[in-house]
């Protein structure tokens, strides 16, 4: 069982350091989106917040998955 941990010791870190910061970022996301919900914006600048808001939560996930796959593919590929 020690020996399957070891081996899958840096993947698993991988995951769970990037799952860690997505849930992060996304939860200032929509912390910045509850505050900015309240404000008394018109309709149309609402609209470019809520959009500008999508983006942002959607480039963050690109961008942690990519990580992930990158600190995988390198763990796997890493000498032992």
């Amino acid at each position: 069982m020690i020996e399957v941990w070891y081996d899958t010791r840096h993947q698993f870190k991988a995951i769970v350091g990037d799952g860690f910061l997505f849930i992060t970022v996304l939860g200032i996301l929509e912390v910045v989106y509850l505050i900015l919900n309240g404000m008394p914006y018109p309709a149309d600048r609402k609209h470019f917040l809520e959009s500008t808001h999508f983006w942002g939560a959607y480039s963050v996930l690109i961008i942690l998955i990519v990580d992930l796959v990158m600190k995988i593919l390198l763990s796997i590929t890493r000498p032992k």
